[in-house]
């Protein structure tokens, strides 16, 4: 993944709308097989997997769910499926092609990920009213302390008022103020850290 150092668009800091867990994802699928049927069974299953991966790698560690991924049917993942709404359905004898809208169930995934000792973010949305979700991915203990060091030193920790959620290994989940992706990102800057958006979601790494 490709990193910029304080390039977020300068559009997000005009309106900052409420955070909210993103659970969709939608891709064009296109597949072949024995038959008709056969063909878009297969992308559907690929949609719903590609849909596991990519929308709780928003939340949790892109590599352990890739792994948990990789060791689960079909079946399993299709519990964990909100909604799915498919457009542009096009078939031949042995060919299927759609463009596929996937939501997972919020509660279902979360637990799924408990259930499987995989920790996630997803929790922090609950209670965070207006404040805006920050997620620090660190180096290690000497790291994230230099980092708190540098932002009580220059008074944005509190000025920002940034509030830890959690702590997991190399994973820090915090809030801020809302309506200061700005001023975090020039302090985050000033510290010497990246800042970036990834999927509606504020990330800093170093």
């Amino acid at each position: 993944m490709r990193k910029f150092l304080f390039l977020i668009p300068f559009s997000l800091f005009l309106c900052e709308a409420r955070a909210a867990l993103n659970m969709t994802y939608t891709m064009a699928v296109e597949q072949t097989a024995a038959s008709a049927a056969a063909a878009r069974t297969a992308a559907l299953n690929s949609a719903r997997r590609a849909a596991f991966e990519n929308v709780l790698s928003r939340y949790a560690d892109r590599a352990a769910i890739e792994v948990l991924a990789s060791e689960l049917r079909d079946a399993d993942i299709l519990n964990l499926v909100g909604t799915m709404s498919i457009a542009d359905e096009r078939s031949s004898a042995t060919a299927y092609s759609a463009t596929v809208t996937i939501v997972l169930d919020r509660n279902a995934a979360q637990k799924f990920l408990a259930d499987n000792h995989i920790p996630n973010y997803m929790g922090i949305y609950d209670d965070i009213g207006s404040r805006t979700p920050v997620f620090f991915h660190v180096s290690g203990l000497r790291n994230w302390a230099a980092l708190v060091r540098d932002l009580r030193a220059a008074g944005a920790w509190a000025d920002l008022d940034v509030t830890i959620s959690s702590i997991w290994g190399r994973q820090v989940s915090a809030t801020i103020r809302a309506g200061r992706r700005a001023e975090f990102a020039k302090a985050m800057q000033a510290a010497g850290w990246w800042v970036w958006e990834e999927n509606g979601i504020l990330r800093a790494s170093k």
